[in-house]
Formats: C-alpha cells, structure tokens, sequence
C-alpha cells in the first residue's frame, strides 16, 4: 500500500472529525443556557479556531458540569440560614 495514499485517508479522516466536531460544538455552545453571551463568543472562537482541541475542550467542560449538577442534586440541600 502506498503511503501517500495512508496519509491523505488519515488526513481526511481528522478533516471530517474536526468539522464535524466544530458543528457540534457551534449548536451545543448556541444552545447552552448556562453561560453569557460573551462566554459562548469566547468557546465559539475557540472551537473553530482549534479544530480538534478547541471542541474537545468544550465537550469536556459539558461533561464536568452535567457531573457537578448531577452530584449537587444527589446531595442533600443545606440550609444558608439556620432557624434561630
């Protein structure tokens, strides 16, 4: 097999991964009610401008926080001001 050809599949394949990751992130980021306007301008720079890392990064920060919201609903609420 040629490598030339080796490298032109697996350059094709990290193109597609990347744009298609960068599309996900774009709708994700869009659709998050969490985060401000200027915080979704910030992820969207990111994640087109650092096509593999950029999106990575964001899908690990979604993970981090749905991992958070879940614990904080697991444990039991604590109250801020206590009965005198």
């Amino acid at each position: 097999m040629d490598l030339s050809l080796v490298f032109q599949v697996l350059f094709t394949v990290v193109f597609v991964l990347g744009v298609v990751l960068a599309l996900y992130c774009v709708f994700t980021i869009h659709k998050n009610p969490h985060i401000n306007q200027t915080e979704k301008l910030v992820w969207l720079l990111l994640a087109l401008a650092l096509p593999i890392f950029g999106p990575i990064a964001w899908i690990s920060k979604m993970r981090m926080e749905k991992k958070y919201a879940q614990q904080d609903a697991t444990q039991p609420a604590e109250h801020a001001h206590p009965a005198n």
